[in-house]
């Protein structure tokens, strides 16, 4: 995810919150860069055993009041990073047409 440097991302689940920076998973060789590579999104926070989908979200304030943007789910793990699918319109659709979720 380009240009995401610094930008902070947060996860959250039924057991605790993760606050964490973006990070450009292809250049720090964590993403293979292929077709899927922006599909993706790369983050430093710390997630453990079961943290699996849970929403990856960018709170910022304005005029006094707090917005959160989910911007993607949990994947997957290494050591120093998480991976995440990154919730992009065609992801939305997919949902929002699909009865069977």
């Amino acid at each position: 995810m380009k240009g995401v440097n610094n930008e902070k991302a947060n996860i959250i689940d039924n057991k605790c919150t993760s606050t964490g920076n973006l990070c450009d998973g292809v250049a720090l060789g964590i993403i293979p860069n292929n077709n899927d590579a922006d599909l993706k999104v790369c983050c430093t926070n710390y997630i453990s055993g079961g943290d699996s989908e849970s929403p990856i979200y960018y709170s910022e304030s304005y005029n006094g009041n707090n917005y959160y943007t989910v911007i993607g789910i949990v994947s997957s793990s290494s050591s120093d990073y998480m991976i995440g699918a990154r919730i992009d319109s065609y992801l939305l659709k997919f949902y929002l047409g699909n009865p069977n979720l």
